[in-house]
């Protein structure tokens, strides 16, 4: 059996030393807390604003028409395509002509 070799950014670079130099400590009742957790993140991640932004014709049908090919609002496309940048998902694409 293989073990897959993934690359790590900086935060779970530090998660994996901490872990493997044995600074991180159990959590008592990992359950409960893990709940805790998952409530706040939830609570966080469904906090929606409306936001009104002024864009180009271009881009506008640029949106719509890829939009459309992936079978989305375009609404949807554009929160998604932010929400990558602002994340570091987001990655540039270098297109030559």
């Amino acid at each position: 059996m293989s073990i897959k070799k993934y690359k790590l950014d900086k935060e779970e670079q530090a998660i994996l030393n901490a872990y493997e130099s044995g600074k991180l400590k159990s959590v008592k009742n990992l359950e409960k807390e893990k709940k805790r957790i998952e409530a706040i993140f939830s609570n966080q991640q469904n906090k929606l604003r409306r936001v009104n932004i002024r864009l180009s014709e271009r881009d506008y049908l640029k949106a719509q028409e890829l939009a459309m090919r992936e079978g989305i609002p375009s609404a949807t496309l554009l929160s998604s395509l932010l929400h990558k940048f602002l994340t570091g998902q987001f990655t540039e694409k270098v297109i030559v002509r």
